[in-house]
């Protein structure tokens, strides 16, 4: 339960911190000030669930950094397998193959 609550505070997180939506509100002044504040109180609570998790359980927290790296870095060798199969340094069915080896080691995680 703490595992999925992390990952989903941080991808709320995440999502109020980034999205072009929010910048676009910060740049309209007092007209969408009450809706910019909201964004901003949810933010701040999002992320102090998120260190509050990681006070309360540390090894937890690290197991989940650890798996959004390992995210990372199959969807890059994906990204990167698509790019050498373009530019035909690999031909389809080797980039086939070695894609479905890494999409079938991105689904266990």
């Amino acid at each position: 339960r703490v595992l999925l609550g992390c990952e989903v505070a941080i991808e709320y997180n995440l999502a109020l911190n980034s999205s072009s939506h929010v910048q676009w509100l910060r740049l309209h002044g007092d007209y969408t000030l009450p809706l910019l504040e909201e964004v901003e109180l949810e933010s701040q609570r999002s992320y102090n669930f998120i260190i509050e998790r990681e006070i309360e359980a540390p090894d937890t927290f690290r197991a989940i950094q650890s798996y959004r790296a390992g995210i990372v870095v199959m969807k890059k060798m994906l990204d990167f397998l698509h790019e050498i199969h373009a530019q035909g340094i690999i031909n389809h069915g080797e980039c086939e193959f070695v894609c479905e080896k890494v999409g079938r080691k991105l689904q266990r995680l």
